[in-house]
């Protein structure tokens, strides 16, 4: 293990796992909005540019733990993506991750404390952990374990949170939280809860819906909603990638959607309208075109 960066902001000197941060496209790309070589880059590149974002944005110093603990959890989270899910797996992550950290160092947004910031950031990385490559009314009409365990509520997102957890607690190695006091820990807790749980896609209609009737964000819960509005705008943000980076996000999507429609087939379950016929391109353009004007935009 390795780190060695001058001061708390600093450039790259050497990176964690011996990369020439002159040749490694990622690194090399962090501070550009799209992170072009993401697509490029290996699991271990991957799990370094999110070390490297917590070590610029200072969590070791502001969470109180090493280094080497922070990249021990980052390493475990990966783990625990899905290298067989198309679209929502590590990649995925560190892309949202990394749109995060561009927003809150380059967009004029209510301020927030570099402790929110942090927390808000590893809900960003954990934000699909463990993600089955099917979405929660897949879950809930096959009545899945993880449906039974929360209850038909927000299953994937509640699981994933648990996970971010239980990961934490696996051991003192991994435990990032583990020098916070009692009311940063519940502090920290309840952001990435209430983060990951606004990723839930039945919550995006409210949450605009709430922004368009104050024209503001809410003024005694400002922070929480700056925060949810944030990640969840990162979630769904690739269309917004160059143009050949958006079609290879389409792309996965289209591929997982289409691995749930024939899931949805072997269960006897019905398989949602935007998921179905996706060998069509009229279906798959109008799929994203639709997905543009009533979600995105």
């Amino acid at each position: 293990f390795m780190l060695r960066l001058s001061g708390s902001n600093a450039n790259l000197k050497a990176d964690l796992f011996g990369f020439d941060p002159n040749t490694h496209t990622v690194i090399k790309d962090m501070e550009s909005w799209h992170c072009e070589g993401i697509f490029d880059a290996s699991l271990a590149e991957l799990i370094e540019l999110c070390s490297v974002i917590f070590h610029k944005m200072r969590l070791s110093e502001t969470y109180r733990t090493e280094d080497e603990v922070t990249v021990n959890f980052v390493k475990s989270i990966c783990g625990q993506y899905r290298v067989t899910n198309p679209y929502h797996n590590f990649l995925h992550a560190t892309s949202v991750m990394h749109m995060a950290y561009k927003m809150v160092k380059s967009a004029s947004i209510y301020p927030l404390s570099q402790f929110e910031i942090l927390a808000m950031l590893i809900a960003a990385m954990c934000h699909d952990v463990d993600h089955t490559g099917k979405d929660n009314d897949f879950e809930i009409q096959c009545q899945t374990e993880l449906a039974i365990t929360y209850n038909d509520l927000s299953v994937l997102e509640n699981h994933h949170v648990a996970t971010c957890f239980r990961i934490s607690r696996q051991s003192e190695r991994h435990n990032i939280f583990a020098n916070l006091e009692t009311k940063q820990y519940k502090q920290a807790r309840k952001i990435i809860i209430d983060c990951i749980i606004s990723t839930d896609m039945k919550n995006h209609f409210s949450m605009v819906s709430n922004i368009e009737k104050s024209g503001d964000l809410e003024k005694d819960n400002r922070e929480t909603t700056a925060m949810n509005l944030i990640l969840h705008a990162c979630d769904i943000g690739s269309l917004l990638s160059p143009t050949p980076m958006a079609e290879k996000w389409t792309e996965r999507v289209l591929t997982e959607f289409s691995e749930q429609a024939k899931a949805c087939y072997e269960n006897g379950i019905s398989v949602p309208a935007h998921m179905a016929d996706l060998t069509s391109r009229s279906k798959q353009c109008k799929l994203q075109v639709d997905f543009i004007d009533y979600i995105v935009h």
